[in-house]
C-alpha cells in the first residue's frame, strides 16, 4: 500500500515553479480516475446481477456447490438474504389448453413466463426466479423462520396475488 503511494508520487512531473500545486493536481486527477473506474465497475456488476442470481439458483437446484460456505458467499454477493430464513422451492407450470398436445407455441410460453416473473418480482422482490424448460418458472422463496408455521398460507396468498396480476390471456388459457 505504501509502495503504491510512492509510485504515484514518483510519477509526478518535476516542475521547479510549483511542485506542491502539481502534486495536488496529480493526486486530485488520480482520485477522480479511481472513483470513476469504481463507479463503472459497480454499474457493470449491477447490470450482471440478474445473470448471477439466475446462475446461483440454477447451481443451487442442481446441487452444484462444493460447500455451504460457497453458497453463503455467493448469496451475500448477489444480495440474497438467507440468514434466519426458511426456504421452499416454488414451481409454476404454464398449461395451455388451446393448443394441440404436440404443438408448442414458444412465443406464448415466453410471454407467460415473462408475465409471471414480473408479477413475482413485484410481489416478492427478494425471491430468486429462473426458467426451467419451456413451461416452468422455478423460485426460491424465503421467509423469516419466525413465520414458518404459516408458510402454506403465505404460498397460497402469493399464488392468489400472482393470478390477479397476470393478464387474462395468461390465466384463461
Amino acid at each position: 500500500d505504501f509502495d503504491d503511494k510512492i509510485d504515484v508520487l514518483e510519477e509526478l512531473p518535476a516542475n521547479e515553479e510549483s511542485p506542491v500545486e502539481n502534486a495536488f493536481e496529480r493526486i486530485h486527477s488520480s482520485w477522480y480516475n479511481i472513483i470513476s473506474r469504481t463507479q463503472t465497475m459497480e454499474s457493470t456488476l449491477t447490470g450482471h446481477l440478474p445473470y448471477l442470481q439466475y446462475t446461483f439458483l440454477s447451481r443451487l437446484l442442481q446441487r452444484d456447490f462444493s460447500s455451504l460456505n460457497e453458497v453463503e458467499t455467493l448469496a451475500d454477493y448477489i444480495h440474497f438474504d438467507y440468514r434466519n430464513k426458511c426456504y421452499t422451492i416454488l414451481l409454476f407450470r404454464i398449461y395451455c389448453d388451446i393448443l394441440p398436445t404436440q404443438k408448442v407455441d414458444l412465443t406464448f410460453y415466453m410471454a407467460c413466463r415473462l408475465a409471471l416473473k414480473e408479477a413475482l418480482k413485484v410481489l416478492c422482490p427478494h425471491m430468486l426466479c429462473t426458467e426451467h424448460g419451456t413451461d416452468q418458472v422455478v423460485c426460491l422463496y424465503a421467509m423469516p423462520v419466525s413465520e414458518s408455521a404459516s408458510l402454506t398460507e403465505h404460498i397460497s396468498m402469493l399464488a392468489t396475488e400472482v393470478k390477479k396480476m397476470l393478464p387474462d390471456e395468461v390465466c384463461n388459457n
